[in-house]
């Protein structure tokens, strides 16, 4: 019962990250001519603003599909098998990826411009970011732990 209500979250998330990526991903790319939004550029222009939201969200979405799926599985009873881990690898790969993004293509964006930006290249690492890298490094340890654990459910049941 818990995983159906933990899937219906992840659907409902997914059609909030959906829309949110859009609206945010049109403000930048009209200049802000049909929504308000403010989004933090780190100096870049913004059609720039516009693909690393798009690409951010598409990676969000990306990874709560995966944890979707995750959900499917544990419900059909296949919490410790190899798509379980997987898919647990996935979704940290997805989330490192975002991260990775949001750190690396602001000062890249700039590098490219050949000086063209108006501002000075920043590389800078904020909490969300280091929290994405928490979080991901969390699911890596958890797929090995569901390694583990398979390990020693296929022991049990030959011992049994």
């Amino acid at each position: 019962m818990l995983a159906r209500r933990l899937q219906v979250s992840a659907l409902v998330a997914i059609c909030i990250c959906l829309v949110v990526t859009l609206v945010v991903a049109l403000q930048c790319g009209l200049d802000g001519q049909v929504v308000a939004v403010t989004a933090d550029s780190g100096g870049m222009g913004p059609r720039a603003v516009m693909v690393e939201t798009l690409v951010i969200g598409g990676l969000a979405i990306a990874f709560l599909m995966q944890v979707y799926l995750l959900l499917r599985e544990i419900r059909a009873g296949e919490t410790f098998g190899i798509a379980s881990r997987r898919r647990l690898t996935r979704a940290a790969v997805l989330m490192l990826s975002a991260c990775a993004v949001d750190v690396l293509l602001p000062p890249l964006t700039l590098l490219l411009t050949d000086g063209r930006a108006t501002h000075a290249m920043t590389f800078a690492v904020s909490g969300s970011d280091a929290l994405l890298l928490l979080l991901s490094t969390t699911f890596f340890f958890m797929a090995r732990l569901f390694e583990h654990a398979a390990a020693f459910e296929t022991d049990s049941h030959e011992i049994v």
